[in-house]
């Protein structure tokens, strides 16, 4: 593991020894530790869970480091097992580690089958570009940007039929090649959160008056000076492949519609792109 120092591998060794004094009380609930504190996330499913770290690590300023830990299970050898998950990120460094811990409940005592080990990376939390500079509100505008792009163009005719949905999904596993870090968290964090994003907007009033929504993107936006600049671009030309189709992104139609049209004339008013 990339560990910088005995601090860090001190904090990765008494998380894991956490999970494991947690286990016994299998299966427990997610929970979040930092710097700065430690807080039981009482969710009713992983996906608010997510959600809700989020919100504390966005608001908990001069953190050094977290770990996100919840209870589940994983195949090895076509065995299914407990283990607890936890996902390690430090300041400074741009991806977070999700480690397992095999373990075992013999007698209500539990014991850890093999050493910990990492499972796969994700982009660090603490590596968020939009930390200390934009409100809660602005972060989450600019978080959900691409996604409220895509429903702006294509529900411009009225509606998103789930074709589309399922197109713009499968896109953003190939996010735009850029060294902008802002540009490649938000496009990352999309990923992950794509689906809650389209039915957290839909669910919302965004979408009744998108040029109000823009405006306040690009508001956002231009406190990130340059990368924030870069953002904008990127999600203008974003809008104008949704809004072409042309047999690429989405694979509607053949050009652009009076109805997409004028989504991107408000986003160029606001955007200055």
């Amino acid at each position: 593991m990339d560990i910088l120092n005995n601090e860090r591998k001190e904090f990765i060794k008494a998380s894991i020894e956490s999970a494991l004094n947690l286990a016994e009380c299998s299966p427990f609930s997610p929970y979040l530790s930092t710097s700065n504190g430690r807080y039981v996330l009482e969710c009713e499913n992983q996906e608010q869970a997510n959600m809700e770290v989020d919100r504390i690590l966005e608001q908990a300023h001069g953190t050094e480091h977290y770990c996100f830990t919840w209870d589940g299970y994983a195949t090895e050898d076509g065995i299914k097992r407990d283990a607890a998950f936890l996902e390690i990120g430090f300041q400074g460094q741009e991806m977070a580690k999700v480690l397992c811990q095999f373990y075992e409940l013999d007698d209500g005592r539990v014991s850890a089958l093999e050493p910990a080990f990492v499972t796969r990376e994700k982009p660090n939390r603490l590596g968020s570009p939009l930390m200390g500079v934009l409100t809660e509100d602005e972060r989450g505008l600019i978080k959900t940007s691409p996604v409220f792009v895509f429903l702006a163009i294509a529900g411009a005719d009225g509606t998103v039929d789930k074709k589309e949905t399922d197109a713009f999904i499968q896109n953003l596993q190939s996010p735009p090649a850029t060294d902008n870090g802002l540009i490649r968290y938000v496009f990352a964090d999309c990923q992950k959160s794509g689906l809650q994003y389209i039915n957290a907007i839909l669910g919302s009033r965004q979408l009744a008056d998108p040029d109000q929504t823009f405006a306040l993107i690009a508001d956002a936006a231009d406190k990130l000076g340059e990368n924030g600049s870069e953002l904008k671009s990127t999600l203008f030309d974003l809008a104008k492949r949704i809004a072409s189709s042309s047999g690429g992104f989405l694979g509607f139609g053949s050009k652009i519609g009076k109805e997409e049209k004028a989504i991107l004339d408000i986003m160029q008013m606001h955007f200055k792109c």
